[in-house]
Formats: structure tokens, sequence, C-alpha cells
């Protein structure tokens, strides 16, 4: 029988037309490559649209807390050639990448909530990202089971989507400062990723460069990441050379790279003298107390990643919203339960190394702020569970996928895998209402603390800040009475004094007023809110020499806060010093360029002085940083100018 040759009829002269595969068999590989692109983004795909559905409710988020300190009073962050250099004793002290993020927000959108909203969904949209990439390829490599490679890419995918829209990951992404806590998580999975590209793709050292750099950036966003050239050489380990002498001769120069990152990090946290005094040892929390009350919290952590309910955004201080375990009775039920828990781990990684390594992953990210080292102003919070929540989420996919398989279950029966696909998309609807709902809280900082106060009501920082959003909106009533309640839960809560001392002062009660900041000042006499306050309250009352000795007295305490400066200043003024009080005013700028009050109040020397168009200079300033004008005063400045012309 003849061979049958097919025919290619030739291109038309002039076209561009090429010969290809006959039956237009071109298009249908067209076709299967767009699907094969299709198949690979949809993954991808899922996990943003799942994470702006969780978002998207309350896009405009208050800033609270932190925020206010490491945003929105950061000068540093107003330029991208600052940024780098963080203001000490704020949230971003000795983290310069987590302030340049800010900083690039803040070149967006100024002080938008939005711009640093988005931003951290971005952050945490990476992550799940990148967790997906490191678990769908880990689960393929060749050295695990087949069962488990033939179901990487749904375990990867369906512990990725649980994670992204998890109630308890809202804590690192709706509150802004925490975005420390996801953006270090991200820069810890791309260690990950790298470095297993790095020991499967064609060009390694180029993932293997890319492993240090983002370790390096790592240590300039959060302490946590201290673990990460560890954790990435475990990987190596566990999962690529099998062995611990295997992956260091393989692969030697990448994990002195990652090694070397650690000297950023010891420079950072001595640059900071131990995160500006919030990582200390005080009288009333010794090291011991502290790993004692962890293993209540490390046990609590575990428990809102099954069950997150009730989420709370800040737990308190000391014996002051979390009570500090003292004894061995109260130590008891916690530690066991922990010990039973670390028991079941260790088990697990001796039969099992692969599935014990997410747990490693846990345990390095929890360790810094969960051990030994008291971290006085925040001994318990949702947002440390950020990464470890992925790793206990992957370790339940994985394991029901085992139990399944044991049980005889047939993984790949198209109605198992149906019933599967049908399960986790209960769980994550399920889980994405509940942290949208939970994204609604964080819409106004009086609605965060009311669901905080009423979840933790022996919690006086959540009394205290409730009583400053109060006071803010007027009600001064309702401040006093959550100033009040602080002081009550807390005695020595010097915060609370000096903000009932405020109300007082405000109702017009200056010599109450006064008692309230000398009772704060008997418990911390270097306090300068409470000099500076008292110092207020003795000017309003025409004491003007002991209001100017308290002022003097603040900026000794404080050199970078303006306002005693600005307060002199007007003192000055009312004396008829206008030379003094336009230096004062102007110490106050130089210490703070934001001082709106400080250009507010020069307007007024200048004009006093004759000098006009200063005045307007510093009006224009002062009003376009929000100071409250005068309008007689703009009327009287315009006729000046008017005359004179």
């Amino acid at each position: 029988m003849p061979t049958t040759h097919a025919v290619v009829p030739s291109p038309v002269p002039g076209s561009r037309r090429r010969p290809g595969p006959p039956g237009g068999a071109v298009g249908a590989a067209g076709g299967g490559r767009w699907a094969v692109r299709w198949r690979r983004a949809l993954p991808g795909l899922l996990i943003a649209l799942a994470c702006a559905a969780v978002y998207a409710p309350a896009p405009r988020g208050a800033f609270v807390l932190d925020d206010l300190e490491a945003v929105v009073r950061n000068g540093s962050i107003r330029r991208l050639a600052t940024a780098l250099s963080p203001p000490t004793n704020t949230l971003v002290a000795g983290r310069p990448v987590l302030n340049l993020s800010f900083a690039i927000c803040y070149a967006v959108g100024r002080l938008d909530p939005l711009a640093y909203r988005v931003g951290n969904v971005l952050v945490h949209l990476g992550a799940a990202l990148l967790l997906l990439g490191v678990v769908r390829r880990t689960l393929e490599l060749p050295t695990l089971p087949p069962s488990v490679r033939e179901h990487a890419r749904g375990m990867a995918l369906a512990a990725a989507l649980l994670w992204a829209v998890h109630p308890l990951t809202t804590a690192a992404v709706s509150y802004t400062v925490q975005r420390a806590e996801s953006l270090a998580a991200f820069w810890l999975l791309l260690v990950l990723y790298a470095v297993l590209r790095s020991a499967t793709a064609r060009r390694g050292r180029g993932w293997g460069a890319l492993a240090v750099l983002a370790c390096a950036a790592g240590m300039g966003t959060k302490e946590t990441m201290a673990a990460a050239p560890l954790l990435a050489l475990l990987y190596d380990r566990t999962f690529l050379a099998g062995s611990f002498a295997a992956a260091w001769r393989r692969r030697r120069g990448l994990y002195l790279g990652l090694a070397a990152t650690w000297a950023l990090l010891a420079w950072s946290v001595a640059a900071t003298a131990g995160r500006g005094g919030s990582v200390t040892m005080t009288a009333t929390l010794s090291p011991l107390h502290y790993a004692m009350t962890q293993c209540q919290w490390l046990v609590r952590y575990l428990a809102l990643v099954l069950w997150p309910h009730p989420l709370v955004f800040d737990y308190g201080l000391p014996d002051a919203g979390v009570p500090i375990l003292r004894s061995f009775a109260a130590w008891l039920p916690w530690g066991a339960a922990l010990a039973v828990l670390a028991g079941a781990a260790v088990a697990l990684w001796r039969r099992t190394p692969a599935a014990g390594f997410p747990l490693a992953v846990a345990a390095g990210v929890l360790a810094p702020s969960s051990s030994v080292v008291p971290v006085i102003t925040e001994v318990a919070a949702e947002h440390r569970a950020y990464l470890p929540a992925a790793a206990v989420i992957l370790l339940l996919v994985v394991g029901v996928g085992a139990v399944l398989r044991l049980l005889g279950v047939e993984l790949s029966a198209p109605r198992v895998r149906a019933a599967l696909r049908a399960a986790v998309a209960v769980l994550v609807v399920g889980a994405g209402v509940l942290a949208a709902l939970r994204n609604l809280d964080y819409r106004s900082a009086e609605g965060l603390w009311r669901d905080t106060v009423a979840k933790r009501p022996d919690n006086a920082r959540a009394h205290l800040n409730l009583g400053l959003e109060l006071a803010s909106r007027g009600d001064l009533a309702g401040a006093a009475a959550s100033f009040e309640r602080a002081a009550t839960i807390k005695p020595d809560y010097v915060e609370a004094w000096v903000n009932l001392g405020r109300m007082q002062a405000e109702l017009g009660q200056h010599q109450r007023a006064i008692e309230l900041y000398d009772r704060a000042l008997a418990i911390q006499p270097d306090f300068q809110p409470a000099v500076y306050n008292r110092g207020l309250a003795w000017m309003a009352r025409g004491d003007t020499a002991r209001a100017v000795a308290d002022f003097e007295r603040a900026m000794t305490l404080d050199p970078r806060d303006p306002d005693p400066l600005v307060a002199r200043g007007l003192i000055k003024g009312q004396r008829g010093d206008l030379a003094g009080a336009i230096e004062d005013f102007s110490r106050a700028i130089a210490v703070s360029p934001l001082a709106a009050d400080a250009y507010r109040n020069r307007a007024v020397a200048y004009f006093e002085r004759q000098q006009f168009d200063r005045a307007l200079d510093d009006l224009e300033v002062a009003e376009r940083l929000g100071a409250r004008i005068d309008p007689r005063f703009v009327d009287a400045l315009a006729r000046a100018l008017t005359a004179r012309q």
C-alpha cells in the first residue's frame, strides 16, 4: 500500500502566511497554550479575588495606637530620601525597609488611610501568592511520595486560599503599622521560594542572590526574620539535599550570604536599644513569668486558628488587660497543654520531617516575641500568629488528605474531588465572611476601641484610647469616665491620670487638673506630658512663672517636642517680648517642621511687629498644615497689606 503524504499548500506570493500543520493545528496549539496559561493563572486570580472581597468592604481603616507615631507623626516618611532613617522610640525604629514602605504610601496618598490599606492588602496578597508557590513546588518535589505530588496543586491552592481569607490574619493587614508582620512574612516566604528555585532552576545563582536580598530586606523589616537563614538551611535539608552536610556542600555561598544578613539585624537592634524600651525586663515582669504567660498565649493562638473568635485588637498591658502567670498552679494547665502539643510536633517531625517543617517555621517566627524576652508593651498580640497560622492551615490540609488515603478514599475520583472542592469552598466563604465582618470594626478608631473594651473590659489601655477618641469629638464626660476607668484598673497608669487632668482643664477646673498632674508625677517624676500640661494649667491660672518653669523642664525631658516652645513663646508675646516669642516659635519649627501652631503664632508675632510679608508667609504655611486660623486675623492682615500699598 503506497505511503500517503499530506500536501501543504504553498503560501500566496507576497503574503506572510507560513506553512503549518494540516487541519488548523496552529489554532489548536495556540488554544492549548492559552488553556495552560489560564490554568496556571487561575489559582493566583482566585486568591486575588478572595482578598479583594474580604478587604473591599472597609477600604479606609482608621489610624490607631502605634499608627499615630509610626505614620501620622513620622516626619521621615515625608521624603523618600529620609525614609531609611526611621525615628527612634516608635514601632518603625530600626526597621528602615518597613519605614520605606510607609514612605511610598505617603508619596502616593499623603495621609489618606486608603493608600496604606491598599499597601497592606498588596503585601498580604503577595505573601499568599508566595505561599501558594512555595507549597505547590515543594509538594511536587521528587523527594515526596507520589500520592502527595499528584495532589500538590489542589492542596497548595486550598492552603493559600484559606490563609488569605482567615479572620486571624486581619490583625496584620487591617492594622496599618502591623505591616511589619505581613511584610516580614512576605520576605521569609520569598527567601524559601528563592532557595527552592536556586536548587531546581537552570540558573540557580540568580535565585540565590534574590534569596540573600530578600533576607536582608526582611532583617530591615522586623526582628522575626532572625530565624530565616536557619529555616532556609532546614528547608534545604528536609526537601532538597537530604542532609545538612549536603546542603552546605552544594550551596555554601548561599548560606554564607544569608548568615551575613544577621549583621544588619544586629546593627538595627543595637541602634534602637531594645526597641526603644518596649523589649526589656522590669521589676514586675521577669523573663520567667513572661515565658510562663506565653504558654497560655501560644495555645490561644492555635485555638484562634481553628476557631477565630473572639478576635481582639489590643489585649492590653501586663496585669491591666493581660494577666501574668506567676504561680505554678496558674501555669500548669497551659504548660501541660503546650507540652502535649510540643510532644506531638516532635513525634511528627521524627516520623515525617517534611510535615514537621511548617511547625519549625511557626516556632522560628514566634520565638523572638513569645519566649523569654519580655515585650512589656505587647505581651500578647494576634498579629504574631500571622505566618504561623499558614503553617497550621497547611498541616491541616495535608493531614486531611493523608487521613482520607489511610481510609482508602481515592482522592482522584471525580466525586471525591468534587466533594473536597465543595468543602474548601464552604470554608473559604465562611472564613471570608467572618474576615470581612472583622474588617468593619477597623472603619473607625472609636468603633475599634469600643469593640475591644466590650471583649476585654479590664483592658486599661483600651479604656484610655476610647477616652481619647471620645475627647476628640467633644464628649468630655464620656472621655473622663473612660480615663477614670483606666486609672482604676491600673492605678500607676500615668497616661490615664494626665488625660483625666486634661478633661478637668477643658472643663475649666484648672486647680483640679494640677492635682491630677501632680498625682501622675508622683508616680513617674520625669513624665513629660504631665509636666507640660501642668504648665498649661498654671498658664491658664495666670501663674506664668510656674508655667515657664514647667515648659522649660518639659523641653529638657523631650527636646523633640515643639509644644513647650510654642507655649513659652505665647507667654513671651503676652509680656511684649515679641523678639523672644519669634525665637521660640522658630525653634519649635526647627524641631518639628510640621508644627502648625508655631507657624500660626509666629505669623501673629510678625504682624505685631508690622512684618506683614513674613506674617503672610507663615499664615499660608499654617493653613496648609491644617491650623485653625481666626478669620479676624486674616482680615486684619489683609487690611494691613492693602494699606501699605
